[in-house]
């Protein structure tokens, strides 16, 4: 229980994001687990913060814009979606 999923999709960007954010993830929450996803659909990442009971995830997706857009969807617990503040108190 706990910790925070990270993945991203097939955009060409989306692994060098995903590294980056692992790399933020780890420098501001050293003793957090981390859940490296890889490359999954956004459902699949939803599934995945429920199933292992995570305290929220990232996932590094645009969603329907075009590919050479990119950003995050940031999700809390039971993947609800999150923004402002909320995503300060994920990281903390």
């Amino acid at each position: 229980k706990g910790g925070v999923v990270v993945g991203h999709d097939a955009r060409l960007s989306s692994p060098k994001l995903y590294g980056a954010a692992l790399k933020g993830l780890r420098a501001s929450m050293p003793k957090a687990k981390l859940f490296k996803a890889g490359f999954v659909t956004t459902p699949m990442f939803y599934f995945l913060v429920n199933f292992l009971g995570a305290k929220g995830g990232i996932m590094v997706t645009a969603s329907h814009n075009p590919k050479e857009y990119n950003g995050l969807k940031i999700v809390g617990e039971q993947a609800s979606p999150i923004s402002g503040n909320e995503v300060f108190r994920l990281i903390r």
